[in-house]
């Protein structure tokens, strides 16, 4: 294990946290289940005092630490700076991009009412079950032997990697899914990173059994994929993402509204501009994964006037669309949507 410090617009929201005197606390799952409940501030002074080996000690008794093996620093004369705990650097900068997420939520949501912190009792609950269940599918599944597979899998790669470069995934973070003949979904896999991800690795699931093929496991929102392609037999390709600027309200717990002003496409005159108009509504909460959860999201987006989505209480956003096209639109509406009004 090494220590790994972020400065400046590395960490720009985490330190304004900390530099704010603000709890930084879980308001979204995935840091709840990925690094903890609670992350302690300490001066960088009480920081360089020590050297890495009592660094690594300090994390891991500080209290709230002890899984997440992570401190934010702060000191009002020096650089604040973000310390993080880990095996590799590639390993340090997916932790500093959740924490990232999760600070930007804390700041920028007090604009819209502010975020709402997950209950401790169940956030470490969460944790728990990340730990010996969903953190060793990452190990787990990987692909052994190449096996034969329908060319509409490809389909789902080329659309995770579209959503990778607008950076709305990240690691094994969000799912996608594509509704396959009648009665079967192709989704991505739990626990497996989408750089490199190829049609082999997606998983095949009958949507009425969630009975799946293959030996590698469904991502753990198939049931939030199955129910809503019962409940909508328009879709035909489903996004689940964990944007940067759609988090902010679903930490808040705050439905956006979509005017139609999106005009991107304009620069290219053969484009056809895409604009979508209505609510993107908030579900009430439920942990990640469960059907409780499922069952909520096609609630809220059975709401008069939502548009084909839902926000998912501190968690993320998933809608879908008629075609993959149609689904990766309206996704990028949202997160642009969401941006501009968080500036206005």
């Amino acid at each position: 294990m090494m220590i790994y410090k972020y400065y400046g617009d590395d960490s720009i929201y985490s330190i304004a946290v900390a530099e704010e005197g603000l709890p930084l606390v879980a308001v979204l799952e995935d840091m709840a289940q990925t690094l903890g409940y609670r992350l302690p501030v300490m001066s960088s002074a009480e920081f360089e005092a020590n050297s890495d080996a009592n660094i690594l000690e300090d994390i891991n008794s500080l209290d709230g630490a002890e899984t997440a093996g992570v401190l934010v620093m702060a000191d009002a004369e020096e650089n604040s700076f973000l310390a993080i705990k880990a095996e590799s650097e590639e390993a340090a900068e997916r932790i500093r991009d959740i924490i990232e997420k999760n600070s930007r939520a804390i700041i920028e949501g007090e604009s819209i009412g502010g975020a709402i912190p997950l209950d401790e009792e169940l956030a470490v609950a969460q944790r728990k079950v990340y730990l010996e269940d969903y953190s060793k599918r990452e190990k787990e599944n990987v692909l052994t032997e190449e096996r034969p597979f329908p060319l509409a899998a490809e389909a789902v790669v080329d659309l995770s990697e579209s959503l990778m470069s607008l950076g709305y995934l990240k690691g094994t973070r969000g799912n996608l899914s594509l509704r396959f003949g009648k009665n079967n979904m192709l989704i991505t896999p739990s626990g497996r990173s989408y750089i490199g991800m190829t049609g082999a690795d997606i998983v095949k699931v009958n949507i009425e059994t969630c009975e799946w093929e293959g030996d590698l496991i469904p991502s753990s929102e198939k049931d939030l994929h199955r129910l809503i392609f019962q409940a909508f037999p328009e879709a035909r390709v489903i996004i689940h993402t964990h944007g940067p600027n759609s988090s902010v309200f679903a930490a808040a717990r705050t439905p956006l509204e979509l005017t139609g002003g999106l005009q991107w496409g304009e620069e290219d005159e053969e484009a056809e501009a895409k604009t979508y108009e209505g609510i993107l509504p908030i579900a009430d909460f439920a942990p990640a994964g469960t059907m409780e959860l499922a069952e909520n999201v096609v609630k809220a987006m059975k709401t008069p006037g939502a548009i084909r989505g839902a926000l998912m209480s501190n968690h993320g956003l998933v809608c879908f669309g008629e075609d993959i096209t149609d689904a990766f639109d309206l996704c990028r509406s949202i997160e642009e949507e969401a941006e501009r009004t968080l500036n206005v």
